[in-house]
């Protein structure tokens, strides 16, 4: 198996019957939420083994994400590195280190390319997306479908609606003080409906 390739949990790994051991060795500090998205049967193999107190219950605080990336997942391609860290793949993003880890070119479809959008890129703005990844907001562009993506303009205009199901659905996991730098808009909203003290703290 390449490197580049993402195992999930099954009964055809080594690791099976040693479901801590096969956390350690591919998602070795990613918190409990974050695992039952990217991994859910390995989630619940380890919570039915009475193993998930061995887990972190908050998200990581990335400091350097290239560093992060570099010594855990030297040659992972982005979209394999989505899947499986989506935390680290989201500060990579923030950081503007994406555009240091490798992408497959000819191996990806772009025939829907705001799907790609939304699965890889959600909530990046037009700008970040043009230096990100060019092709796709070139043929973003050709499609007509742009307009979907944020310009700065636009980004104080999101609807963010019911503000924990919004925090559930883009950040699951993140901790109160990463989720100040990342979002502030959805951490003065999830303040505003009393709802911040449901989001894990430091």
């Amino acid at each position: 198996m390449g490197k580049d390739q993402i195992p999930h949990f099954n009964r055809h790994d080594p690791l099976f019957k040693d479901p801590l051991a096969f956390y350690k060795k591919y998602y070795d500090g990613v918190a409990r939420g974050e695992l039952q998205n990217v991994d859910a049967h390995l989630y619940k193999k380890l919570r039915r083994e009475g193993l998930l107190n061995n887990l972190p219950t908050n998200a990581r605080v990335i400091t350097d994400s290239i560093a992060v990336y570099r010594s855990r997942y030297e040659g992972v391609m982005r979209e394999d590195l989505a899947e499986r860290d989506p935390q680290l793949h989201r500060r990579l993003i923030e950081d503007g280190s994406i555009i240091f880890v490798p992408m497959r070119r000819g191996g990806r479809s772009l025939d829907h390319p705001l799907d790609y959008y939304h699965a890889h890129y959600e909530g990046l703005r037009r700008g970040e997306l043009a230096t990100i990844d060019h092709s796709l907001y070139q043929r973003m562009l050709d499609d007509n479908v742009i307009i979907e993506v944020p310009s700065r303009e636009r980004a104080a205009q999101r609807v963010i609606g019911d503000a924990l199901d919004y925090y559930h659905e883009h950040y699951n996991g993140v901790v109160r003080r990463e989720l100040r730098k990342l979002d502030s808009s959805l951490y003065q909203r999830l303040s505003n409906q009393r709802v911040l003290d449901l989001i894990p703290e430091d």
